[in-house]
């Protein structure tokens, strides 16, 4: 896969607590990045969206969103793996699949 350039907009590189959340997920894309390298299988690729699915909500939100609550789920997760990929596989359920539809969404 292709390396996610997204990068957290400035205003939140000065809020620990986001820009830690951030740092957590892009550690987890670069574990699994380093693991499809290895060994790419389909269920490696599902992880590495569901994981960018989380980098991307962080880097895209309108600033004045309210960003507390996915940093504070981020964070919930303590860097446990499995539960990381849960969070992005319900935003990306719940939030992002249902605007749009393709065959190709019901794969992940």
């Amino acid at each position: 896969m292709s390396e996610l350039t997204g990068q957290l907009p400035q205003a939140l590189q000065q809020r620990p607590n986001a820009k830690s959340a951030y740092d957590i997920c892009r550690y987890l894309e670069g574990l699994i990045q380093n693991e499809l390298d290895l060994n790419k299988t389909k269920d490696l690729e599902r992880s590495m969206v569901k994981c960018r699915v989380l980098v991307s909500l962080l880097c895209s939100l309108p600033l004045n969103a309210n960003w507390s609550p996915i940093v504070r789920e981020i964070h919930s997760c303590s860097g446990d793996r499995q539960k990381l990929l849960q969070l992005g596989k319900m935003y990306l359920d719940y939030f992002i699949r249902p605007c749009m539809f393709s065959p190709q969404s019901l794969l992940y």
